[in-house]
């Protein structure tokens, strides 16, 4: 699903095609005011290789049982469409180093394989206080250390994304897995427990998901604590919660330090 993501969705769609992907479903969660998807991707939707729901608000997206609801309705959906889906926000990037997407999923060590693990790679700000209108990857090109932490007590990159076997035993798909009474392996074909959603062993090997989790800190600001704040109305809260986020894995300079006593200026004018 999609909110506020209109600037970096075509970077996003045009990405996954190239990578292989025959199909997208988006689900549109912007304000019912703002600015559509289907405008944005006029294109790619006349060709028919993008299929958008909206559901506009926060009460929209409550209506479909938020992110995992809206998964599981577009997996009961068109599951018989296809031999794999995958379940990826606008901010993370499938790779899969040194061969197609085709023959990721064809390796013989996921012929008995109903769900694929993949670790997140996340990326910081790489030095970006501003927005800037150039592709996501090319702004933010050195991942953090692979034992970063962000938001919990353990290494961020230990979440895992999947892909999904469509003729798969799958019961229930979950945001970062999908739990299944078949076989889940992780990217390098190692068995696995499918109600995980971090695996102990991190491996940027086969396959893995970057995850540009800031980007920027005036995008931090915009996407997450302007938006969230707007939410649950608890400022103080998430405030801190998200600023300690970014500085986990960011570092401060006056240029930020600045950013943010203009973001509290504004908050306090509201």
């Amino acid at each position: 699903n999609s909110k506020l993501e209109n600037k970096y969705i075509r970077e996003w769609v045009a990405y996954y095609k190239n990578l292989g992907i025959d199909h997208i479903y988006l689900y549109d969660n912007n304000d019912e005011n703002s600015e559509r998807l289907s405008h944005v991707l006029l294109d790619y939707l006349n060709e028919g290789y993008v299929s958008i729901t909206e559901i506009f608000g926060r009460q929209g997206l409550e209506s479909k049982g938020c992110q995992t609801g809206i998964y599981n309705e577009c997996f009961s959906l068109h599951r018989y469409e296809y031999d794999w889906f995958g379940f990826f926000d606008i901010d993370e990037f499938v790779c899969i180093p040194n061969r197609t997407l085709h023959e990721f999923w064809s390796d013989n060590k996921f012929s008995d394989t109903d769900v694929i693990h993949m670790s997140w790679q996340i990326y910081g700000d790489c030095g970006h206080t501003f927005y800037e209108n150039k592709p996501v990857q090319e702004r933010f090109n050195t991942p953090c250390p692979i034992d970063a932490i962000y938001a919990q007590k353990f290494p961020e990159n230990s979440w895992v994304k999947s892909f999904v076997k469509c003729a798969s035993k799958v019961t229930q798909i979950h945001p970062h897995s999908a739990y299944t009474t078949g076989i889940c392996r992780t990217a390098d074909g190692v068995l696995t427990d499918c109600t995980k959603r971090q695996e102990t062993v991190i491996s940027w090997n086969n396959a893995f998901v970057k995850h540009y989790i800031t980007k920027s800190l005036q995008e931090h600001i915009e996407r997450r604590i302007f938006f969230l704040n707007n939410v649950f109305c608890h400022i103080p809260t998430t405030i801190s919660l998200q600023l300690r986020c970014y500085f986990n894995i960011n570092d401060y300079t006056e240029e930020k330090i600045n950013m943010i006593k203009n973001m509290y200026s504004i908050l306090k004018a509201k």
